[in-house]
């Protein structure tokens, strides 16, 4: 059985990015954390709002992690899901 893992971006809009396809968990999440580290460069002046929040279990088995961004001149916040979902090759199935 080869398993792989697969980065999912879901943004604030509901749309969802492929954001790559890795042969360990490791290497996935360690590209998840440098786009997330990518996207706070656009929210670092005065005023702005970046929360990363904690990795937590998704109910397929993979990951997620939640990031709360606000530039000044929003009224509200919003917030983008990076995932890390589990593939197993043999059967096609997550988890």
């Amino acid at each position: 059985m080869n398993t792989k893992y697969i980065r999912v971006d879901e943004v604030s809009d509901g749309s969802l990015f492929c954001g790559g396809i890795f042969d360990d968990i490791r290497t996935a999440i360690g590209s998840m954390y440098l786009d997330i580290d990518d996207f706070h460069d656009s929210y670092r002046d005065e005023g702005s709002l970046f929360i990363v929040n904690d990795m937590y279990q998704l109910e397929d088995g993979g990951i997620g992690v939640d990031v709360e961004f606000k530039h000044p001149s929003w009224e509200k916040s919003e917030t983008e899901r990076y995932m890390v979902l589990v593939y197993n090759e043999k059967d096609g199935k997550n988890g």
